[in-house]
């Protein structure tokens, strides 16, 4: 008796797979089935199907472009983004900086390039640094990160003098920008 149950749901499964094959139907619960909508584009892209044995490619029509809708900006790359003031002392752990975003778009992404050198211009260090925030378009925004200077011996050019810095060393920051991400917010 209890082969005969157990034969009659392999059966039962073997011609659900069958029908499947041969008209075309996901009948299965557990695997959904994609629906693609009909709607007329001049492109298309091929997204693979969610099936789970299936080899085949849903043909996935997408909205067409407008012409204004692409990121373009008169202000140069270098310039999007700027650094308007930075702060260090001798015994700060971290490094504090404004940036300001001269895009008409929200960032949420900055990376830089951080170049430390002395008065006379010596190199004493770079890095990169991302910096992860919303700034609002037109917007200055203080951030902080954690400063290359691990020993507290450093303190930047223009910081308030503090008594502790005449046993430190100045220096000076250049940034370079290298990536800014943008969000396109409804």
């Amino acid at each position: 008796m209890k082969y005969s149950i157990s034969l009659s749901i392999i059966l039962l499964l073997f011609f659900v797979s069958v029908s499947e094959i041969m008209f075309g139907q996901n009948r299965n619960p557990f695997r959904p089935t994609l629906k693609v909508p009909d709607v007329p584009t001049e492109k298309s892209i091929n997204i693979p199907d969610s099936s789970y044995n299936e080899r085949s490619f849903a043909n996935i029509p997408l909205p067409p472009l407008k012409k204004d809708s692409l990121y373009k900006s008169d202000i140069p790359f270098d310039k999007a983004i700027t650094m308007l003031g930075f702060e260090k002392r001798v015994k700060d752990k971290n490094e504090t900086f404004l940036l300001k975003n001269n895009t008409p778009y929200l960032v949420t992404r900055v990376k830089l390039k951080l170049i430390y050198k002395t008065r006379n211009d010596e190199m004493i260090d770079y890095r990169e640094i991302t910096i992860d925030g919303e700034i609002l378009p037109g917007t200055t925004k203080q951030f902080e990160k954690e400063s290359f200077d691990k020993i507290k011996r450093y303190y930047y050019i223009k910081s308030m003098p503090l008594y502790d810095q005449d046993n430190g060393y100045p220096f000076k920051v250049m940034y370079e920008l290298l990536r800014y991400d943008i969000a396109i917010t409804k």
